[in-house]
């Protein structure tokens, strides 16, 4: 990689966007769950019981007004931010888990909002 390239740690510039488009890692595992820690992400896993779930799940949905399965997570302690040189910028590493795809974005915030259910047609 060339120096001053938005990747190389001396060239990263704070307006550049950083992002890695990648298929599902297996058809019913859209990403390697293994190369990430889950333990500060709620309702992950197994589901050992399955009443506490179904009672636990629907309040914190409601008590947060969001799903906690979003598929929007925040990547804690990610190499890529020191292997870029985003992280000298206050950057951050968002993970975006699609059924099919997934989306890793180093940027300094996201934020999103409850939007309208359409339909489409394909």
């Amino acid at each position: 990689m060339e120096a001053g390239s938005p990747l190389h740690p001396d060239g990263f510039h704070p307006w550049t966007l950083v992002a890695r488009f990648c298929p599902a890692y297996e058809e019913r595992e859209p990403i390697r769950e293994a190369d990430y820690g889950w333990s500060q992400v709620p309702f992950h896993g197994p589901v050992l019981d399955g009443e506490a779930y179904l009672r636990d799940f629907p309040r914190a949905w409601r008590e947060n007004k969001s799903c906690p399965r979003s598929g929007a997570y925040e990547v804690l302690g990610s190499p890529w931010l020191t292997e870029t040189g985003a992280a000298k910028w206050a950057y951050r590493h968002f993970l975006l888990v699609g059924l099919e795809v997934y989306v890793e974005v180093l940027a300094k915030d996201w934020k999103w909002s409850v939007g309208t259910v359409t339909s489409a047609s394909w």
